[in-house]
């Protein structure tokens, strides 16, 4: 049986992640460490709208007349997979539903664990780290590949190349909060937001602007930033304030569980009746 010991330097686990139980998504295929933990679970899950992922990809790559390393061990594990999945009894497939054009994968898997009752969820395996944590902030058990070579002995110095290549782009500073991922990017700040139990406020002096799905601001705009997200479970409202100082996002999370908690708060008075409405519907 796998342990999170055994794995620990190759991958981030939520609290209760059970490595034998995993619900696969597409991306895990393009790592050594994926297929590694694939190989050694008991029971491996695949929806049939990531079948269908699966498809597209291989068609995408095959149409490529000239294929990198890192895309052929891609295509080559999809197609193995593809035999795997039909040869041994441990690959349970299950139909989700068809998938379309407008569908994301990433949703339809979100959507399935939601709908499964929660003893029985299946632990997310996922190399993608947005949808890990989009996963955790549904509360939702996922496991995360965090070695990203594709082979076994991958050298350090391509490795370093990878994060060279990152480090030039002009993101200075970039975290992800209750399934919202804030980039900082010189003199401005982008937002994206996956979870839409949350809601995100510019603040400037008194005044507040409730910030759009995808959105992006100067940072002299406002002074700081506030997220609100109820936690269902615990019957929690956490609050937590987001400051750009010296170019870095610094955050602070604060929970209550009464409204006498949330007025004592110092945040426009606007944005703590809308607190308050949050934590007692």
């Amino acid at each position: 049986m796998l342990t999170k010991k055994k794995l620990k330097n190759s991958f981030y686990f939520s609290p209760n992640a059970d490595p034998n139980n995993i619900l696969l998504d597409t991306s895990t295929f393009q790592f050594q460490k994926g297929i590694e933990l694939i190989e050694k679970s008991t029971k491996v899950t695949i929806l049939h709208s990531v079948l269908e992922e699966m498809d597209e990809q291989k068609a995408k790559l095959n149409k490529k007349k000239n294929i990198s390393k890192e895309e052929r061990f891609f295509l080559e594990n999809i197609i193995l997979y593809e035999k795997q999945i039909i040869q041994k009894s441990k690959f349970h497939l299950i139909f989700d539903k068809m998938k379309n054009k407008k569908d994301y994968e990433d949703d339809n898997i979100l959507q399935f664990i939601k709908n499964m009752q929660e003893e029985k969820r299946s632990t997310l395996l996922t190399a993608d780290r947005n949808l890990a944590l989009r996963a955790k902030s549904y509360g939702f058990e996922y496991i995360l590949v965090a070695n990203h070579s594709i082979r076994k002995g991958e050298s350090k110095k391509k490795q370093e190349a990878k994060k060279e290549n990152i480090n030039r782009g002009l993101i200075t500073e970039k975290i992800n909060l209750f399934g919202i991922e804030f980039q900082l990017k010189e003199t401005k700040i982008t937002i994206k937001q996956y979870n839409p139990k949350t809601q995100v406020y510019f603040v400037n002096g008194k005044t507040i602007t409730l910030s759009e799905k995808h959105d992006e601001k100067n940072i002299a705009s406002f002074e700081y930033i506030i997220i609100l997200v109820k936690l269902e479970k615990y019957k929690k409202l956490k609050i937590v304030k987001v400051k750009i100082v010296n170019k870095e996002l610094q955050k602070e999370v604060i929970e209550c569980q009464t409204i006498n908690e949330i007025y004592k708060q110092e945040i426009p008075e606007e944005l703590l009746d809308i607190a308050k409405n949050i934590l007692i519907r």
